[in-house]
């Protein structure tokens, strides 16, 4: 019998706490600079997700990194490109995370697209990466088309033309 009730007031315990971690979740501390941030844990988590958006911040930065690739090949700098090409396919892996209807397409340029850059930025062949830069940049406004949103057009960078 004791065992049983060492048992019973264990899990009554437990589930006070668990209770009591929940509730405490409920009720959160404003937070961010001036406390913009407030409501429950989960409201917290959707406005953050709001202010994340989705696809436009997402190529913001590709654009960015496709501009830092563009100066590191032809600066030969082959660490740096490596760090672009990588940081560009991370933002579109965690885009299409945020919006998995467009899944088809990223794996699209995932599989055709990133690869060749991927291969001549290894080879740091700075004649290679000027002759594909431009194709790169077209699979580019491609997705943009198997997106019907063709009207957001990629142009290869003036200093590779």
């Amino acid at each position: 019998m004791k065992a049983q009730g060492f048992r019973f007031v264990l899990i009554s315990a437990l589930a006070s706490l668990a209770s009591g971690c929940i509730i405490s979740t409920v009720h959160t501390t404003p937070a961010g600079k001036n406390g913009w941030l407030e409501g429950s844990t989960q409201d917290q988590i959707n406005t953050i997700a709001k202010h994340l958006r989705g696809n436009d911040i997402v190529m913001i930065e590709v654009d960015w990194r496709l501009s830092e690739l563009a100066k590191a090949g032809l600066d030969e700098n082959w660490a740096n490109a490596t760090y672009q090409i990588k940081k560009m396919h991370l933002a579109m892996e965690l885009g299409m995370e945020r919006r998995p209807k467009r899944e088809a397409s990223y794996n699209w340029f995932f599989s055709t697209a990133l690869p060749p850059m991927e291969a001549v930025i290894e080879k740091q062949d700075k004649q290679q990466f000027v002759e594909l830069f431009p194709t790169f940049v077209e699979q580019c406004n491609t997705c943009h088309v198997m997106e019907q949103v063709a009207h957001f057009v990629v142009e290869v960078p003036g200093s590779l033309n």
